[in-house]
């Protein structure tokens, strides 16, 4: 608000002073109204690069991750927009075999990767990693929202499919790059499988803790 009537000055308009506020508070209103844009549009950059990367295989996707974790990370580190990052990993699983003696282990990872879309919220990105491996970025999420969302998602899989997955999720920090938010979720998610797998561990910058079940979920709970 200072360097807006410093502006207002700097212009030498001779108008009374609830014109200047008046003035003032539109400018105010304007620059806002840009900052909101800016960060929608660098939303919007980082959903196309993830559905770019859903589409495609192998190194697109990683290319995908990481433009998206770039935009995310220039949003926090310009409008303080906080995000975490989980990363989900399907635990080995024996095949199941249908009525024609077809393995159904590519199925099982589809359905779990359904599962992934719908229970994620409209503004989160799911990239495929590699062929058993999700990873979330969930904007505008702090390290204790995403450990819910990762014990619930981590329940939804036993309870819908016969997988089980391991989880290790954290939130960004200042100073953070791509690389070492990534490197924290991987050691969180090395933590959950040496813990037995079927768990979620969370890294907080410091230390890797487990997060707690909430219990099993009731028939048709959201």
């Amino acid at each position: 608000m200072t360097d807006l009537v410093a502006a207002v000055n700097l212009w030498r308009i001779d108008i009374s002073a609830p014109l200047a506020l008046a003035v003032v508070a539109t400018l105010g209103y304007l620059l806002a109204r840009k900052h909101r844009t800016d960060a929608g549009d660098q939303a919007a950059r980082c959903r196309r690069e993830v559905h770019r990367a859903q589409a495609a295989v192998g190194v697109n996707n990683r290319r995908g991750l990481d433009d998206c974790l770039t935009a995310q990370l220039a949003l926090m580190n310009r409008y303080e927009m906080e995000f975490s990052v989980a990363i989900f990993d399907i635990d080995p699983f024996t095949p199941v075999a249908d009525g024609h003696g077809q393995f159904q282990g590519d199925r099982m990872v589809q359905t779990a990767a359904r599962l992934f879309d719908e229970s994620a919220r409209e503004t989160d990105f799911i990239v495929r990693h590699g062929g058993e491996q999700f990873v979330v970025i969930m904007p505008r999420t702090n390290l204790e929202g995403a450990s819910v969302f990762g014990e619930r998602m981590r329940a939804r899989v036993e309870a819908g499919t016969p997988l089980t997955v391991s989880c290790g999720l954290t939130a960004a920090l200042d100073g953070d790059t791509s690389d070492s938010l990534m490197a924290r979720a991987d050691a969180a998610l090395d933590r959950a499988k040496a813990a037995g797998r079927n768990c979620v561990c969370r890294h907080d910058g410091i230390r890797i803790e487990p997060v707690l079940e909430e219990g099993p979920l009731a028939p048709g709970q959201p």
